[in-house]
């Protein structure tokens, strides 16, 4: 590993191939990592750090591929054809852009690997770039370094573009004699070669080299190799030498039906340190902290993790499954594309989820979260949140009291269910009338005042209940729960005996649960609450309630009994949820909301409330509503009182975890 120090002035550093550390200290430093899996320390100072090459700061222009052509040389450093280290040419019309603007290049060369190796960027037609070797005892294998830069004539200016660049004449006189072309995978993304390729590529994790061959026919596409490149204003590429005159250029074409491999970029670690940086991770996995200051951190390709630090910072994913966290301060934080997991920390922050299964959690501070497409998952914090689920099936829950605004989403079709969560919160819904998706929920605090509502629009249901198979204590003894009827009477924990007023069931299809994943039932299996219950296996939709029993809880809430949701159990041994092809859910309702027996152990019945009833089809709505009129009223609803405390997540990973 090589090791790169700056000093405390404004400095430029730049790693190479391998596994660099550079460190900035202070000043305004420009460091990039190049190849390899590189670890860059800006330190004090406003930086600018790169992961891979010192590129990507704008997108690059889609342009044709690129070509050298001796009749378009402009201008050129030296005498002769024997060019010296910094020596370079320009050449007109190399590319030319989708709109028609011509591009033209300058060609220098960087280095060569020995004095006497002649070298010539402006040689003859269809050999642009030679190589001559005659006054080099040792021959074969020498080599040249170039630099090809980019720039709009008109202007003078650099361009950064998207390209590929494609050499058509790899020659071999024998073994170990031959012309050679290699990339340094920090400055291309993909290369290219055909089919039937004679050329022998070998790559390494910081390299790409082709090979030439004796079967080689300039005309040919057998013997061709080309380097794709993506917002770039240079590339950079090294030529090697036969034992005679080598010839290289860039033909301008495309290899037909190219078989194009990926160029893998390295996994940094970048740390921005105070001050208002400029990080780009570019390809990789990679690490990336911006640090003090109000930072813009760019992930670019790959699974990043990026953490923004304190200040006021811009975070952007970019492709992968990234894991972003905006730290303290406003915050800023756009997934781009992949499955993204966004927290904006402290402060009132922007989170977008962008394409794919996103998880967006807002955190302390009035936040506002939007889904984009995907299932997403938002996780509203315990200030006044904004959220919007966009397109998809979204999900919406609470870590604690919240005031705030949360539109569902609906897509074209209509084929999304978007949730709210509840559970484990003292809440109450109030639609806007009966099969609108749109109403409020106030939050009630311990003492049973209002300390929190939100507004929710574009909202579909709320589901929670057993599932066939449950054995339920009766006066008959246990009864397979699907087969109890209104008027058996069912053991209670605190009224005894209770005749059942109304059962109802819900059965969910594949394709709904493919599409609502949250709707999977919860397993628990024999024994995971312990004392050996339940006594059988257990299956209960992930909302429905168990009762837990400990002295802890009486600690924690003043109650030694609790009912905790399935989904919050999962932390314990032997209870899991599982994908099920699908799945029937069994509602069971008395006077009042009740604790009864499934499996051996204690169960809630189904507690109505707005959203629930809804949640359960309009044919059972009605049904409930024919046999508790009451409950057509909020008054009614608010009557129906749950027999035990609800914990909440956090509650119940307190408790049991």
């Amino acid at each position: 590993m090589t090791v790169i120090n700056g000093t405390n002035n404004n400095d430029t550093l730049q790693g190479g191939a391998g596994n660099d550390s550079i460190y900035g200290y202070n000043g305004q430093d420009r460091i990039s990592g190049e190849g390899g899996n590189d670890y860059i320390s800006g330190g004090a100072g406003n930086d600018t750090l790169f992961g891979d090459a010192g590129e990507g700061t704008a997108p690059g222009k889609d342009a044709s591929a690129l070509s050298l052509r001796s009749e378009n040389v402009v201008s050129q450093t030296y005498f002769g054809n024997n060019a010296s280290a910094g020596d370079s040419a320009i050449y007109s019309n190399v590319a030319t852009l989708a709109d028609g603007t011509p591009i033209s290049g300058r060609l220098v060369l960087v280095s060569k690997s020995d004095s006497k190796l002649s070298v010539d960027l402006t040689g003859g037609k269809g050999s642009e770039i030679l190589l001559n070797n005659q006054f080099i005892s040792s021959g074969k294998g020498d080599t040249a370094t170039f630099r090809f830069e980019f720039f709009n004539p008109a202007t003078g200016q650099p361009v950064a573009l998207n390209s590929v660049a494609t050499f058509n004449d790899l020659d071999k006189n024998g073994p170990g004699d031959q012309e050679a072309v290699t990339l340094q995978a920090s400055s291309f993304s993909a290369f290219g070669v055909a089919s039937n390729s004679v050329l022998n590529v070998q790559t390494t994790a910081t390299t790409v080299k082709a090979i030439g061959s004796g079967q080689n026919d300039p005309a040919d596409q057998e013997a061709w190799f080309s380097a794709q490149f993506e917002n770039r204003t240079f590339i950079e590429f090294t030529l090697e030498s036969r034992s005679t005159q080598s010839g290289f250029t860039f033909s301008g074409d495309l290899i037909d039906n190219a078989v194009v491999t990926p160029i893998v970029a390295g996994n940094d670690t970048i740390d921005g340190g105070a001050g208002q940086d400029v990080i780009f991770g570019q390809g990789g996995n990679d690490v990336l902290s911006g640090g003090d200051g109000d930072d813009y951190v760019d992930g670019g390709e790959g699974d990043d993790v990026l953490d923004g630090g304190t200040g006021q910072d811009t975070l952007i994913g970019g492709a992968g499954n990234d894991t972003m966290s905006g730290g303290d301060g406003d915050d800023s934080l756009d997934g781009g594309e992949g499955n993204d997991l966004l927290n904006g920390g402290q402060g009132q922050d922007k989170l977008i989820g962008g394409a794919g299964n996103d998880t967006l959690i807002g955190g302390a501070g009035d936040d506002t979260m939007t889904g984009g497409d995907g299932q997403d998952l938002f996780v509203m914090g315990k200030d006044h949140d904004t959220a919007n689920g966009g397109f998809g099936s979204d999900r919406f829950t609470f870590d604690g009291i919240n005031g705030g605004t949360i539109v569902g989403g609906e897509d074209a079709d209509g084929s999304d269910i978007d949730v709210i969560d509840l559970t484990g919160v003292r809440a109450k819904v109030y639609s806007d009338g009966p099969g609108t998706e749109s109403g409020r929920i106030d939050f009630y605090d311990e003492h049973g005042n209002v300390s929190g509502t939100t507004h929710y629009s574009e909202i579909e249901q709320i589901i929670m209940c057993f599932t066939p198979g449950t054995m339920i204590a009766t006066d008959k003894g246990e009864v397979a729960v699907e087969t109890l009827k209104p008027g058996m009477r069912v053991f209670t924990r605190d009224n005894g005996l209770q005749k059942l007023r109304w059962a109802g069931r819900r059965d969910l299809t594949r394709a709904e649960l493919a599409a609502n994943p949250a709707f999977n039932p919860v397993l628990i299996r024999q024994g995971a609450l312990g004392r050996g219950l339940p006594d059988r296996d257990m299956l209960v939709s992930p909302n429905h309630r168990m009762l837990i029993t400990s002295d802890l809880a009486a600690v924690m809430f003043d109650d030694r009994e609790v009912l905790v949701a399935a989904k919050h159990l999962t932390m314990m041994e032997g209870v899991d949820v599982v994908e099920a092809d699908s799945v029937s859910y069994i509602h069971l309702m008395f006077d009042h909301h009740e604790v009864i027996l499934g499996d051996g152990t204690w169960t809630e019945s189904f507690q109505p409330g707005d959203m629930s009833l809804r949640g359960i089809g309009s044919e059972q709505r009605q049904e409930i509503l024919s046999l508790f009129p009451e409950l057509k009223t909020v008054q009614g609803l608010e009557d129906y009182t749950s027999a035990r405390r609800s914990l909440r997540s956090f509650e119940a990973r307190s408790l049991l975890g």
